[in-house]
């Protein structure tokens, strides 16, 4: 047995080994190729779900621009309101102030008041006289 004959025995046993790989790298392509349908089916809903979560994200920007500019114009409504709720408010503390010092503050006696008993069976100048006692000073 010479050199040469192991080497042809090496390079038997190297074919051997790589036509066995050669057979199993086969089958695995044809599982990917097989698989590679699923694969497409797979990416195409996966670009639709995209699609769809993308429309329903935009939508939902559009609804909540909406929302919050409705809420802005209402906050400012109320905002106005408030104002002027304020402004009548103190407003009317001031005059139940006003009010209130001129009643506390000044007693004057009532006017004198003429007795309204019989008016229209008095006489034309009895009448002047009533209404001219009746006029402020």
């Amino acid at each position: 047995m010479t050199v040469a004959f192991w080497v042809e025995v090496l390079v038997a046993v190297l074919l051997v080994v790589t036509v066995a790989y050669c057979f199993i790298l086969n089958r695995r392509l044809s599982d990917l190729r097989g698989a590679q349908g699923e694969l497409q089916k797979l990416m195409t809903d996966f670009a639709d779900a995209t699609r769809v979560a993308e429309t329903g994200l935009s939508d939902l920007r559009h609804a909540g621009a909406q929302i919050a500019g409705d809420l802005k114009s209402q906050v400012d409504d109320a905002r106005a309101l408030y104002d002027e709720l304020k402004i009548m408010t103190e407003s009317g503390n001031e005059l139940a102030d006003r009010i209130e010092k001129g009643l506390v503050g000044r007693r004057e006696p009532p006017a004198p008041t003429v007795p309204d008993d019989d008016i229209s069976a008095r006489s034309e100048s009895e009448r002047e006289l009533i209404e001219a006692l009746r006029q402020p000073r």
